[in-house]
């Protein structure tokens, strides 16, 4: 093609792999907010004690805690500038 692409190909590598972590993350994201969107806060009845207790509460907490671990990494990416403003949003 004549476009000389070997005499920038440490540019391209370096923009490639750049865009390639920068996606990493966006789907990432997209992924926490769809686990997210799927949850349902289920409030039942605790015997006949009177009180309530949440459903799936272990589950839950494991989500939120994998999120949590995985929203500080991302926030300490040097590939984060694309997407801060969502990962300061799940912060």
């Amino acid at each position: 093609l004549g476009l000389e692409l070997e005499e920038h190909e440490e540019a391209v590598v370096k923009e490639c792999d750049v865009a390639g972590k920068e996606y990493q993350i966006e789907q990432t994201l997209d992924n926490m907010e769809a686990a997210w969107a799927d949850v349902d806060l289920e409030i039942v009845s605790y015997r006949e004690t009177g009180t309530y207790v949440m459903r799936g509460f272990d589950e839950i907490q494991q989500q939120l805690d994998d999120h949590i671990v995985m929203t500080q990494t991302m926030a300490f990416s040097p590939y984060k500038a694309a997407h801060a403003q969502r990962i300061e949003e799940w912060e």
